[in-house]
């Protein structure tokens, strides 16, 4: 087996082992790369495995991987698009700088047809039950918004804003996080200080924005929770708001369950809420169909749901093909109907990169 550059890490809840979207982003694999379906693991996640499920480096190579996607369809409600689009094109990088120190990158050259930006970049530190990030990062959430993304169709949920204010949960923020817990079995409590500043945003950064969360992980369930207080100054006015949100996944054979709830509150009486729930079934390693229902709304008019249908097939772990169908409400109804292609190429044969 090819040497890799840090352990996968698996949750072992309960059979099968589940690892997290961050934890696999710490590798530059995709969830593949160690699970197939129900119980059944590969050759590289049977080794984690039997690793007792600790962060354990087997190999000093790094992981370099350059991933693309076109996609084809039409946007009734934009007419002028073209059909066949280059959306993402993107470059990742994850290494090991000292026995406990990684390193994770990922730029996004293209990113939705336009220029694109840096995803993450961040170092992780990792020894007996604390963790650690510095650096470019999403929030720790079990359901990621964005770089593990089954479907092309983005989260309505998670890219909420509220008025003028740019801050939403998918964002991209430099920030310094501690964890401290079990992150395989158990309860584990996290602390992020980030900065109150959005990417490619005009607003000035308003000083430190906090976060709290928490996850409980048990029996082929997680659970999370997390609290979000900040403030943007929108010139002659300063919005101070909070988010809170909690999140249940559920792993049954080859069944995965999610469901992600979001309440948030602004300064004055502005209220926002935005959930959703989405359930996927794999076939083995090759297939896997999904379907997701979400919605937001706030009280300044703010309203829209989705439902979203797809599926897609894998070829050699290198090239995917997924079709979709979104039917969306906001407050019009539209279809948006696509076709998308992901191919991707890696200095190890073990990285499914086409996700």
């Amino acid at each position: 087996m090819r040497l890799l550059t840090v352990a996968i890490v698996a949750l072992a809840l309960t059979a099968p082992a589940r690892a997290s979207v961050r934890d696999a982003a710490i590798t530059g694999l995709s969830c593949s790369a160690c699970h197939q379906a129900g119980a059944q693991l590969t050759e590289i996640g049977s080794a984690y495995r039997a690793r007792s499920n600790r962060l354990e480096p087997i190999g000093t190579r790094p992981i370099a991987a350059l991933k693309a996607t076109a996609s084809y369809g039409s946007d009734p409600l934009a007419p002028s698009l073209p059909r066949v689009v280059s959306d993402y094109l993107t470059i990742s990088l994850a290494g090991k700088l000292a026995r406990h120190l990684s390193y994770v990158a990922d730029q996004r050259i293209v990113d939705g047809g336009m220029p694109g930006i840096t995803r993450e970049a961040y170092l992780f530190y990792h020894v007996a039950n604390l963790r650690a990030t510095a650096g470019a990062a999403g929030l720790p959430f079990e359901i990621d918004p964005e770089r593990f993304r089954d479907l092309q169709t983005t989260y309505v949920a998670f890219t909420q804003t509220v008025g003028d204010n740019p801050f939403s949960l998918d964002a991209t923020h430099p920030s310094i996080g501690v964890y401290v817990g079990d992150p395989f079995r158990g309860l584990e409590l996290g602390v992020i200080g980030l900065a109150g500043h959005e990417f490619g945003s005009e607003i000035p950064q308003s000083g430190l924005d906090l976060a709290l969360s928490l996850k409980l992980r048990a029996h082929g369930l997680v659970l999370g929770a997390l609290s979000y207080a900040g403030k943007r100054n929108l010139g002659l006015r300063t919005d101070v708001f909070h988010r809170d949100t909690l999140s249940a996944t559920a792993y049954r054979n080859a069944w995965t369950l999610e469901a992600f709830l979001a309440r948030g509150k602004n300064t004055g009486t502005t209220s926002s809420s935005a959930g959703l729930a989405q359930l996927r079934y794999d076939f083995g390693t090759r297939a896997f169909v999904q379907a997701r229902y979400e919605g937001r709304a706030d009280s300044l008019g703010d309203f829209v749901r989705q439902t979203v249908i797809g599926g897609g097939i894998f070829f050699r772990h290198h090239s995917r093909i997924t079709l979709e169908d979104a039917y969306r409400r906001s407050p019009q109804a539209h279809h948006v109907f696509r076709a998308v292609f992901a191919v991707g190429t890696t200095n190890s044969p073990l990285s499914a990169v086409a996700y």
